[in-house]
C-alpha cells in the first residue's frame, strides 16, 4: 500500500468518473483542502462550476476561490468561460520567452503567478444546459497544464464527456461504475479489479490498475460542515489576499 498524490502540474487534466455523485464530491473536497492547507492564495486559485449538488457554494469564502457558479447562474457561467479564454491568452503572450511552459516562467526570476484549478462538477448537467460547452471546451484544454490552467471535470460514466474533450485528460481516476467492462474500456488494459463497494474506493491506473480509497478530512462526516467553516477560517487567516473574482466587465488586470 502507498500514498495517492494528485500533483496539478504533473498530472495534468483529470477525469474523475462514477455514479456517485456523493464519492466524486467528497474526492474534490479532499483535493481541495489538502492543497490549500500547504499552498498560499498566491501559489493556487480555484474556479468552480457546481452542477452537482451545489454543496460546493461552501468554498465561496475561501480565499483561494474566486468564484463558484450553480446551474442557471447563466450570466456567471458564460463570464467564467470569458475569463478563462482571456486568461489563457494572456499567460500563451507571458510565457512567449519561456519556452510556453508554466513551470518555466515560475522558476525564472521567482515569478509569482498561480497555478489556476477548474473544477467541472457533474459535468452530465452541464452539458445539458449548456450544450455549447462541447464546442468552448477543446479550446480552452487543449494543453491548459503548459500555462498552469488545470482541469478537473467529474462525470457520471465513461461515455459522458466526448472524445474531443476526454482526449486533453491524460489523469483519470474512476469509483464504481454501472457495468465491469469500463474499467477496462476506461484504462485502456484488461483488468478484472473493481471497486469493493465501500464508500470512497475508487481505481486509478499508473503502471498497473490499483485500487485506492479517498482520505477523510473528518472522522465523522457528520462533523464535515462545521470542520469546513473553521478550516476556511484558518486558511484565511494565514492568507491575507483573495483569489481574482469572475470579472463581470470581462477585463483582466
Amino acid at each position: 500500500q502507498g500514498i495517492v498524490k494528485y500533483n496539478y502540474l504533473r498530472d495534468g487534466n483529470t477525469i474523475i468518473y462514477g455514479n456517485d455523485g456523493a464519492e466524486r464530491e467528497k474526492m474534490l473536497d479532499t483535493m481541495i483542502c489538502s492543497t490549500v492547507k500547504n499552498h498560499t492564495v498566491d501559489e493556487i486559485n480555484y474556479y468552480i462550476i457546481d452542477y452537482g449538488s451545489e454543496s460546493f457554494t461552501k468554498y465561496e469564502k475561501l480565499a483561494h476561490v474566486g468564484g463558484v457558479v450553480i446551474a442557471g447562474e447563466d450570466e456567471e457561467y458564460n463570464n467564467l468561460l470569458k475569463f478563462l479564454k482571456a486568461e489563457l491568452k494572456r499567460r500563451k503572450k507571458l510565457f512567449a520567452d519561456y519556452g510556453g511552459e508554466y513551470d518555466n516562467y515560475i522558476r525564472s526570476n521567482n515569478n509569482k503567478l498561480p497555478l489556476c484549478s477548474v473544477i467541472i462538477n457533474n459535468y452530465d448537467s452541464v452539458y445539458e444546459s449548456n450544450p455549447d460547452i462541447f464546442e468552448v471546451l477543446p479550446e480552452l484544454v487543449r494543453d491548459s497544464y503548459r500555462y498552469g490552467i488545470v482541469y478537473v471535470i467529474t462525470a457520471n460514466a465513461i461515455n459522458s464527456v466526448q472524445s474531443k474533450i476526454s482526449t486533453n485528460f491524460s489523469n483519470i481516476y474512476t469509483f464504481k461504475l454501472k457495468d465491469a467492462s469500463d474499467y477496462s474500456a476506461l484504462f485502456g488494459v484488461r483488468t478484472k479489479t473493481v471497486p469493493r463497494d465501500i464508500f470512497g474506493r475508487g481505481l486509478l491506473k499508473d503502471d498497473n490498475v490499483h485500487e485506492f480509497q479517498i482520505a477523510s478530512l473528518v472522522a465523522n462526516e457528520d462533523e464535515f460542515n462545521d470542520y469546513l467553516i473553521n478550516f476556511i477560517s484558518k486558511v484565511n487567516e494565514v492568507n491575507k489576499i483573495q483569489a481574482l473574482k469572475i470579472p463581470t466587465d470581462l477585463t483582466i488586470p
